[in-house]
């Protein structure tokens, strides 16, 4: 009887051991984001991170946590997207658009914020996620060294706040997806789809009242339907 306690107790505690493990070897994902917040003194600190006195702050920690959880959702999760490309001999407008696949729940836990600081106008805002064992499925997957990464560039407009970040990203995404197909399809192809995970966060430079984005992604194109030929 004695045996069989200390062969039970000895499976609850390699068990244990064993999720420990594999909690302590999964990714820690980082990224530093900034808002601008052109009226402060020249003497200006950032506060800490929810305790913003002025509704232009406060308003600004809204959309942060909003480009946060969009930042690590696409990161984690990635997204689907169906591109198709403008011709004006066919008459066709050009679409591309992007659906975050799974998207990490609000006042998620495992999103830390570790610090802020104030720079050339920018608050900056130092975020961390841990994923869970849940997500190991994810993180394998987009790991894979079958994937490419490919990057592009553009522009949004600053005025409107994290959606112009937003859209920036989007078309520099747009842009990756057309440089990787132009190498690869002679003729242009009616629709492409497939999906992308963010290979590292975003870069964000800003001027004259436009952000400028830099992404890198790792895509997988799915399927390319090529135009009927009669």
């Amino acid at each position: 009887m004695k045996c069989i306690q200390l062969i039970l107790i000895s499976i609850l505690l390699f068990s244990n051991f064993s999720a420990v493990f594999a909690q302590e070897d999964l990714p820690v994902y980082s990224a530093e984001l900034f808002y601008i917040y052109e009226n402060s003194p020249d003497f200006y600190t950032a506060p800490a991170f929810g305790k913003q006195d002025s509704d232009e702050e406060n308003q600004n920690e809204k959309e942060i946590l909003k480009e946060a959880v969009f930042l690590f959702s696409g990161m984690l999760y990635g997204f689907n997207f169906e591109y198709i490309p403008g011709d004006k001999r066919r008459g066709v407008e050009e679409v591309f658009e992007i659906n975050l696949i799974n998207t990490i729940p609000r006042g998620d836990p495992r999103l830390k914020i570790r610090g802020t600081r104030y720079e050339d106008s920018r608050t900056w805002v130092s975020f961390a996620y841990y994923p869970d064992e849940k997500m190991r499925s994810w993180i394998m997957y987009w790991s894979s060294g079958s994937v490419p990464v490919i990057g592009g560039k553009a522009e949004g407009a600053f005025f409107e706040g994290y959606s112009g970040k937003e859209d920036a990203v989007k078309k520099g995404v747009k842009e990756a997806v057309r440089n990787y197909m132009r190498k690869r399809e002679h003729n242009k192809p009616q629709k492409i789809e497939g999906e992308f995970a963010f290979a590292a966060p975003p870069v964000f430079s800003y001027s004259g009242g436009i952000y400028t984005a830099s992404v890198k992604v790792k895509m997988n194109i799915k399927k390319v339907s090529a135009y009927k030929v009669y």
